[in-house]
């Protein structure tokens, strides 16, 4: 479970829901609950949008690839748009459009900073 404003953003649930029939193959399913511990999961409490962006800075300045560029946006666009396509079919297989499909674009060099940027 995520509640991205509690103190323990993720609270992990060992629990499970197991459908038995109760004389046969042929009687109705019947239940059985099982519950477990719950727990929390130590997680970095730092902001993300100013880690990528802190980064994407770092790439900047040392001239390195940046550890996620535009082209993992776009594979994560394209997983999201096969999910959107395949819930729409009743869940469906649907085929994700591979990044290396589309038009290639050539690299352009990185700009350097000519002052220090706030984040």
């Amino acid at each position: 479970m995520y509640d991205d404003v509690a103190p323990d953003t993720i609270r992990v649930y060992d629990q499970s829901i197991r459908l038995q029939p109760k004389n046969g193959a042929s009687s109705p399913l019947i239940p059985q609950y099982r519950y477990g511990d719950a727990s929390i999961p130590l997680l970095d409490r730092s902001e993300p949008l100013k880690n990528e962006c802190s980064e994407f800075v770092a790439a900047i300045r040392t001239g390195r690839p940046v550890t996620s560029d535009g082209w993992d946006g776009l594979r994560v666009v394209r997983i999201l748009e096969a999910a959107s396509r395949s819930m729409c079919k009743g869940g469906a297989m649907e085929r994700v459009i591979e990044a290396a499909a589309l038009p290639h674009v050539e690299a352009v060099p990185a700009p350097t900073l000519t002052q220090e940027p706030t984040l």
